[in-house]
């Protein structure tokens, strides 16, 4: 493959947000700031319903994962996280809680996840956030539904 065309891959290969929206799926890509406590994509629009399959990457240095909860209810979350102490570890930083629709695992540096997943059927923004200690503070996003 000529080197132009590998750069072209690659750049794909990096792009965030929507990367691909067909009738039965929305592809979407979310990666994280290295050295900066953010995603790379602060919303996305998706159809109320609709499959997702969400690429998840962490490039940067520190653990970091991403739970997309119900409207309102990130810093609940986050602190329940937080709550959890030392054991945060064995639960990812994912709290028990009817609030969240879906979490990661806890991604560290270069290591990405597939997340497959049913929109939402009511239509709003619905909050994703790093629950891992301190980051839900930056580290924030939006999934808004419509119809």
């Amino acid at each position: 493959m000529p080197a132009e065309s590998e750069e072209k891959v690659s750049e794909l290969a990096r792009k965030s947000g929507v990367i691909s929206d067909t009738k039965e799926l929305t592809t979407v890509r979310i990666a994280t700031v290295i050295e900066k406590m953010k995603y790379d994509t602060p919303s996305i629009t998706v159809q109320a319903g609709k499959k997702v399959k969400l690429l998840f990457s962490n490039p940067d240095s520190m653990p970091h994962n991403i739970l997309l909860v119900n409207p309102g209810k990130a810093d609940e979350v986050a602190m329940a996280a937080l709550n959890l102490g030392a054991k945060g570890f064995d639960f990812a930083f994912v709290p028990p809680s009817k609030e969240i629709i879906w979490a990661s695992k806890l991604l560290n540096h270069d290591e990405e996840q597939i997340i497959l997943f049913k929109a939402p059927s009511k239509p709003g923004d619905y909050p994703y956030v790093c629950t891992f200690p301190g980051h839900h503070i930056l580290m924030r996003g939006t999934l808004s539904v419509k119809n």
